[in-house]
């Protein structure tokens, strides 16, 4: 490599930490290393030694577990690592979580391969949005979401035609301070419930994947929770939580370099997948029931249009 004029002489690492950096603190062993995830080029000038480290795998993990990890039922040599130290888990960085990692995540296939960078190319390949041959499936964040089938959005990715409704604010009262000589401790106006808590998320149903000059473009149909509707605070609050209502408003999401520059939705708002049972109006209790199963279910019942402000029984043709 190039370097200010100079040629420099690389090296490709893969780095190892010691027990303080981890959520152990000082409390480990003082010898014992981590192998971590990561790895980079330093100039071979910036090595200074060689050090002797030892690999200590777990390779009868049934007789390590039974016999409480002891060095005896995994060594002849109690003698801890090498002169300089000693590994066996992998740690990661993330989630402050230690595990035991395979042969083929540390040790490479042959020489000049770097396993760290071959998985990361792989991590890399899945987040790219990828549409599969047939038009009926599309890839995002290494999740495939298939034509006719729910999905969340962030919450405020999309606009509804019916405003958002202000929090409900109540005044304090006014009190004789001779009775209630501590009220003016009470604050001047008290917020509505969950006043401070995060909306939910969005829903909406993947209908069409088109493909552009520019990338694929997703056509979504909005689904409206009840408090997205006009109904009043009190009946939107009564009804079932997993309720949402079909419409007949339909967006269009774009990647997100294209959304950015068109100002629309983005494909990196999707936050996962939703499932909903349907049935043309009538008696939804089956349908609560079978929602409160699982997470991440709901059911739809009835069509609702925004510009009407009107329900109406879910169409047969749209109940699958």
């Amino acid at each position: 490599m190039d370097h200010e004029g100079q040629t420099l002489d690389l090296a490709h690492i893969h780095w190892f930490i010691r027990g303080e950096n981890t959520v152990l603190g000082r409390t480990g062993d003082n010898k014992e290393l981590f192998l971590v995830p990561q790895c980079e080029n330093i100039p071979l000038s910036d090595v200074s030694k060689v050090i002797d480290i030892q690999h200590r795998p777990v390779i009868h993990v049934d007789s390590w577990r039974a016999e409480g990890g002891t060095d005896l039922v995994l060594f002849e040599d109690t003698e801890v690592g090498g002169r300089d130290g000693w590994w066996r888990l992998r740690y990661d960085i993330v989630h402050g979580r230690f595990d035991y990692p395979h042969v083929s995540e540390y040790q490479p296939e042959e020489l000049g391969k770097c396993v760290t960078c071959k998985a990361d190319q792989v991590e890399m390949q899945k987040e790219k949005v990828k549409v599969d041959e047939t038009g009926s499936r599309i890839r995002i964040s290494n999740v495939w979401y298939h034509v006719g089938q729910f999905i969340y959005l962030e919450d405020n990715s999309l606009q509804y035609k019916i405003k958002k409704k202000p929090q409900k604010v109540y005044p304090k009262e006014n009190k004789d301070p001779k009775v209630y000589p501590e009220y003016w401790r009470k604050p001047a106006a008290y917020k509505g419930d969950h006043h401070d808590t995060w909306e939910p998320f969005q829903i909406v149903r993947l209908e069409e994947i088109l493909r552009t000059d520019d990338g694929p473009v997703l056509r979504l149909r909005k689904m409206y929770r009840p408090d997205d509707t006009h109904m009043a605070d009190e009946d939107a609050r009564s009804a079932a939580y997993t309720c949402i209502f079909w419409t007949e408003e339909i967006v269009r999401m774009y990647l997100p370099e294209e959304a950015q520059h068109l100002a629309r939705p983005s494909m990196d708002t999707i936050a996962g997948q939703a499932w909903v049972t349907a049935q043309s109006g009538g008696d939804t209790a089956s349908l609560e029931e079978w929602t409160d199963m699982g997470e991440d279910r709901f059911f739809v019942a009835k069509v609702y249009d925004s510009d009407n402000q009107t329900f109406a029984p879910l169409p047969a043709a749209e109940v699958s």
